[in-house]
């Protein structure tokens, strides 16, 4: 059996990593900000990130070349390839200026991940998601406290912790939330119901609809499956208490959703809307294009849905090709029938959702716990026999 130790300069690295990490946008409250645009912010901000990441890939990752790549990784590999040289040559050929880079965001920390092997000690893994659980609970009373001495950056008081955009801070604790239910195993229970609600705060609190709807499944089904009562009884009072719980501005996304007709409906909604209309219309009018590089009119198209960027970024079969990929990993996460296996499989599930309605790969950090999602999916077994049970 592996030992369980981990030395305290490797706690602290990882510690130190993941206060960058999860808190690399606390700089927006410093700068220019307005609904999610930054004015005047110095470029020395950016390096937190490159730190962060850096301390991460040198923690996570040894410093060698994997000999062999498994088939699934490699095909992975080859479609981040396939997206790099499609940017290159839409790059080239295209007289249009590139107004946004943030899927190198995606490669900057997919790619070490595939090509370096994992440090043998998966207890670093393990106590990144402790440790990460820990600094989101705090970042979640921490907005608790900057709600109300009225200091939020959003118009609408969204919690964002550190991570700058409600709906990735949503998903995130929608993450931790499967976290803290599945394999946070060693809290005792009320701690851990404790955690739970304060995750669930986090969630409603960033007023992101999608996030809302996923904590809502997930504390349904978690209750369904191992018959919490408590868990149950949330779920109802959340149902029928939801116009004191949920803000104005989440209720009235909700009420978008429910009647798209109506005249006033929410930007968010109309806007995701907008995006797949001119999907349709783009793949009805030129489809090979479509289908082979991608909208012609941009370089690295951007929209609500990673699907929609993929797709008119890289076009159809290039995006369909990563979406295959993520769906191999979620297939091969439910075949391993173990608590970590379980919890990579719903991870993934979850981003895979979001993909269709957020660009959350774009958006630093989520792509770090996709890529420890893959990890788990592949060695769940494993981790889950020494460094969990």
């Amino acid at each position: 059996m592996q030992s369980r130790y981990l030395d305290t300069s490797s706690k602290f690295i990882i510690v130190v990593a993941l206060l960058m990490v999860l808190g690399n946008y606390y700089f927006l409250y410093f700068v220019d900000f307005n609904q999610g645009v930054v004015s005047n912010s110095s470029p020395y901000w950016h390096l937190v990130k490159v730190i962060a990441t850096t301390l991460l890939l040198f923690s996570l990752l040894r410093p060698k070349l994997k000999k062999a790549i498994n088939p699934i990784d490699f095909l992975l590999l080859l479609v981040l390839f396939l997206f790099f040289i499609i940017f290159l040559f839409k790059s080239s050929l295209l007289n249009l200026h590139v107004n946004n880079y943030m899927f190198i965001n995606t490669l900057m920390l997919l790619v070490p991940f595939l090509i370096f092997y994992t440090n043998k000690n998966f207890g670093r893994i393990v106590f990144l998601f402790d440790t990460a659980l820990k600094i989101l609970v705090i970042q979640i009373l921490l907005d608790v406290v900057i709600y109300l001495y009225g200091y939020s950056l959003w118009n609408n008081k969204a919690f964002i912790g550190g991570l700058g955009n409600p709906s990735s801070f949503g998903m995130a604790c929608n993450i931790f939330l499967l976290y803290n239910l599945i394999l946070n195993v060693k809290m005792r229970k009320t701690s851990r119901t404790v955690v739970t609600l304060i995750l669930l705060c986090g969630v409603f609190m960033s007023s992101a609809l999608l996030p809302l709807l996923i904590s809502v499944f997930i504390i349904s089904f978690w209750g369904i499956l191992t018959k919490s009562y408590s868990l149950l009884i949330l779920t109802m009072l959340l149902a029928v208490f939801h116009r004191y719980i949920l803000s104005d501005h989440l209720i009235y996304k909700i009420q978008s959703l429910v009647n798209g007709d109506m005249v006033d409906v929410s930007a968010s909604i109309s806007t995701r809307s907008d995006a797949y209309n001119l999907f349709i219309e783009r793949i009805t009018e030129s489809s090979i294009e479509l289908t082979l590089f991608g909208y012609s009119d941009f370089i690295y198209y951007v929209a609500d849905s990673q699907f929609l960027v993929y797709v008119g970024s890289f076009g159809v079969i290039a995006a369909l090709l990563f979406f295959i990929v993520v769906a191999i990993y979620i297939g091969l996460s439910l075949t391993a029938r173990n608590p970590v296996a379980n919890f990579s499989a719903a991870g993934l599930s979850i981003l895979f959702i979001t993909f269709f309605v957020n660009r959350i790969l774009d958006y630093y950090p989520l792509t770090l716990f996709f890529v420890l999602f893959i990890i788990l999916s592949q060695r769940s077994k494993y981790i889950y026999e020494n460094w969990i049970r």
